[in-house]
């Protein structure tokens, strides 16, 4: 695991189930999981609610809105997208970026590989999510990817 600049381990994710999907598998109000960041306990959140392509996707306290709920979409191949239930946009990594702690955003759905993620288990309540198109994990650059509490 990678350690952020205070040396915390910043990659493990738990992932907290809200209600369960309808039957078909759409969407409805009120499903959809919460990820929770192991390093700071904070959520992955579509800034200010945002439904634009390219919004920035950070870390932020809890608040049960559909900005912080995330549906996953399995693929045939064993990867899968990650849906945001506010905007229906998938995560992504900004510009196809490969490079270490590059920005996590919200995009359109265009098949890229950078919006494909897979899961490993790093222990029994986390998991890391490593993108397909970079190979890297789903990291939080301190500097870049929080926001105080208002």
């Amino acid at each position: 695991m990678e350690a952020d600049s205070g040396g915390r381990r910043n990659i493990g994710w738990s992932a907290g189930l809200l209600a369960a999907p309808t039957p078909a598998g759409a969407a409805s109000e009120g499903c959809g999981y919460e990820f929770v960041a192991a390093h700071s306990g904070k959520v992955a959140d579509v800034a200010g609610a945002a439904v634009n392509d390219g919004a920035p996707v950070i870390q932020w306290l809890s608040t049960g809105e559909d900005n912080q709920r995330w549906i996953p979409l399995p693929l045939d191949d064993g990867s899968f997208v990650l849906m945001n239930l506010n905007s229906y946009m998938v995560l992504d990594v900004a510009g196809s970026s490969t490079a270490n702690g590059a920005p996590i955003v919200q995009s359109l759905w265009d098949g890229s590989a950078t919006q494909l993620w897979r899961q490993y288990p790093v222990g029994p309540d986390f998991v890391v999510f490593i993108n397909v198109g970079s190979g890297r994990p789903w990291t939080w650059p301190e500097h870049r990817s929080t926001r105080a509490p208002a």
